[in-house]
C-alpha cells in the first residue's frame, strides 16, 4: 500500500492531533506564558529553545557566537531569557558571525548593567 506525499502529510497531522488531545493527555497542550526577560533558563531549556546541543552550546561560547552563563549555584548555570530570544532571532535573520558577535558583545554590557557603554556599542 502506498501513501501519497498529501497523505501521508495528512496522516502525521491527525496523528500528531490525536496523540496532543488534552482530553486523553492533560498537561500536553496547555499553553505556557512566554518568557519574560527576566527568566533564566537552564541548559537543558537553552538547548530546547534553540535547537543546539549541550557541545554546540559551549562550542558557541568559546567562538564569542553565544553569552556566557550565568552561575546559578556552585554545579548550575542559566541564561536570561531575553538573551536567548534575541540570538536566535539574529540567526533567523541571518546576521553574520560578525554581527552575531557584535550582538554577543552588547548583551554582555547590558547584563553588566552599564548602559553608557550598551549605547556606545549601539552606535558602532
Amino acid at each position: 500500500m502506498t501513501t501519497s506525499g498529501k497523505g501521508l502529510i495528512r496522516l502525521l497531522e491527525n496523528h500528531v492531533q490525536r496523540t496532543h488531545d488534552s482530553t486523553r493527555y492533560p498537561g500536553l497542550t496547555e499553553q505556557r506564558p512566554p518568557h519574560s526577560g527576566l527568566t533564566i533558563l537552564r541548559r537543558r531549556q537553552v538547548e530546547h529553545e534553540t535547537g543546539y546541543s549541550r557541545s554546540t552550546i559551549y562550542l558557541r561560547i568559546s567562538q564569542g557566537l553565544w553569552t556566557r552563563p550565568i552561575s546559578l549555584g556552585a554545579r548550575a548555570v542559566g541564561w536570561p531569557a531575553g538573551e536567548v530570544s534575541a540570538l536566535n532571532a539574529a540567526r533567523i535573520a541571518g546576521l553574520t558571525d560578525a554581527r552575531i558577535r557584535e550582538l554577543v558583545h552588547r548583551l554582555h554590557l547590558t547584563r553588566v548593567g552599564d548602559p553608557m557603554l550598551a549605547a556606545a556599542m549601539e552606535e558602532r
